[in-house]
């Protein structure tokens, strides 16, 4: 299982009609959709609830959502969880420009925003989710205004749900300044989840090494390049080059690098990096993939510092894992 998971939640507006009206047939049927969703991606994602709705849910009043949960939540490989308010926060969220109340729930939305960690909200359409600078109080969590831009996805079973857009990255608060390994992941398993790789795909990018270099480099790298760089890593350590396998809509183009000298067992192969919809594209961006006995590992971040230089520290970074793995 990933330490990576991404999390989800209902978006404000349902979570609002949800308290309003919990009988009603949509949220019946977007519940069934979150049981669907949970169990088809446990291995990507999990799913939080507001602990206000788990009063709501085993009602006496509302058998069918209890029959429907008590049934799920005895499946321990269903993530779905009802956590207590986190922290408490003195603004709110707004849907365009309509305020949505909804009492101690936006605190649980406004703590996972904040620490970077909740990219899925379960809704029926697109829109524009706003948290504002407050005027009540003059904390560090409530000075910045910050715009989440959403759009609707179709499911394979023809339920819609909105998920932020990752077109413009630092509206899911990843600040180049400070990205690291952990971002990196996080980003190469909302692509994994964006493009329904298996169980098997995300083991397998969960083997994956890094050098320590690796991490140094991607620390330099510009927002708008974020969800190419992680995407391209994942799909140019799972799966096979296009070249050999044009019909998997995952596979990009890698392909075998000559530059250097290898040992048996060795094999060493340059990615270009490329958007997620993208299977081919030379570009000055490329990823540095090394194989020892199996084991992939990623050596180097490239933009573009010319060959020499490129050479000279793919020799350092690579006699660095031969001392280690012998």
């Amino acid at each position: 299982m990933s330490d990576y998971r991404l999390i989800g939640t209902l978006s404000p507006s349902v979570l609002h009609q949800f308290l309003e009206n919990p009988k009603d047939k949509k949220i019946i049927q977007l519940c069934q959709f979150l049981i669907l969703f949970a169990k088809q991606f446990s291995h990507l994602a999990f799913i939080i609830l507001p602990n206000e709705l788990k009063q709501i849910i085993f009602s006496r009043d509302n058998i069918e959502l209890r029959i429907l949960f008590e049934n799920v939540l005895k499946d321990v490989n269903i993530a779905i969880f009802f956590p207590q308010t986190l922290e408490k926060h003195c603004f709110d969220l707004y849907r365009d420009k309509e305020i949505i109340k909804v009492s101690s729930i936006n605190d649980i939305l406004t703590t996972y925003i904040k620490i970077n960690m909740f990219p899925i909200l379960f809704d029926n359409e697109s829109y524009y989710l706003r948290r504002e600078k407050c005027s009540t109080c003059d904390t560090e969590k409530c000075k910045k205004e910050i715009l989440f831009k959403t759009k609707t996805l179709e499911m394979k079973s023809q339920e819609k749900f909105s998920i932020f857009n990752l077109d413009d990255v630092k509206d899911w608060i990843i600040n180049e300044k400070t990205f690291s390994l952990e971002n990196l992941k996080k980003l190469a398993y909302l692509y994994a989840f964006l493009f329904d790789a298996s169980k098997t795909d995300v083991s397998q990018f969960e083997k994956v090494e890094f050098s320590s270099g690796f991490v140094n480099d991607i620390k330099k790298i510009e927002t708008k390049d974020m969800l190419k760089l992680a995407s391209s890593v994942f799909r140019g350590t799972v799966y096979p080059p296009f070249v050999e396998n044009s019909n998997n809509k995952n596979s990009l183009d890698w392909h075998s690098y000559k530059g250097l000298k290898l040992q048996e067992g060795e094999s060493m192969s340059r990615i270009d990096v490329m958007e997620p919809t993208q299977q081919t594209q030379s570009g000055k961006k490329r990823i540095y993939r090394f194989q020892k006995d199996g084991k992939i590992y990623v050596l180097l971040y490239d933009t573009d510092h010319g060959e020499d230089i490129t050479l000279k520290t793919l020799k350092k970074r690579l006699e660095k894992i031969r001392e280690t793995s012998n």
